[in-house]
């Protein structure tokens, strides 16, 4: 039927960083008020960073016409994000870094789930196009700390109302007026 469309999305991604930071200083001492050296210290450090990511989601959407001047559309997608953070400080002795340090140190899992779904209606006319509708996210995050065997896991409803106007006023003249609510929510 003309006007009836039905589309299907795939979307994969993924990341991966890992970062090296070397600290290596050495502090000396001195007393204020004669000025003589009376200590110091060193310091060696490997701090190394392991990030991690990467996301699945499926849409599909619906689209058809309603009489010569109305068309509506309905979607759903579902997304899952994966992402990791391994953050490590070792200590170095002999030019090795072996020894980890768990006070300056975490790893953490986190998860996104993701259930999107919306609709739109739209009216369109020669001069006039006018388009309104809304979406739902349904969000559970799940943050792992590895290191402190916690697991805190969180809920969300959103809604992203969306509004769209475009008035022909000539032929290369045109009034639009957009809103588009989107939210996002905390990452690793």
């Amino acid at each position: 039927k003309e006007g009836r469309t039905l589309s299907l999305v795939f979307q994969q991604d993924y990341n991966s960083r890992l970062n090296d930071n070397y600290d290596s200083t050495r502090n000396n001492y001195y007393d204020p008020a004669s000025g003589i050296y009376s200590s110091s210290d060193s310091l060696n450090q490997l701090q190394r960073s392991n990030t991690s990511g990467e996301s699945y989601g499926i849409k599909g959407t619906y689209t058809d016409r309603i009489g010569k001047k109305w068309l509506w559309s309905a979607d759903y997608g579902f997304k899952t994000t994966l992402s990791g953070n391994l953050f490590s400080t070792l200590m170095g002795h002999n030019g090795k870094f072996e020894e980890r340090i768990d006070s300056l140190s975490n790893d953490y899992d986190f998860t996104v789930n993701s259930h999107i779904t919306g609709a739109v209606l739209s009216y369109n006319t020669r001069p006039l196009t006018v388009s309104v509708g809304s979406k739902v996210f349904i969000t559970e995050l799940r943050q792992m700390n590895n290191d402190a065997h916690e697991e805190k896991r969180r809920s969300f409803i959103n809604f992203a109302p969306q509004l769209n106007l475009n008035y022909k006023m000539k032929q290369n003249t045109s009034l639009s007026v957009r809103y588009n609510g989107e939210t996002f929510q905390p990452s690793v």
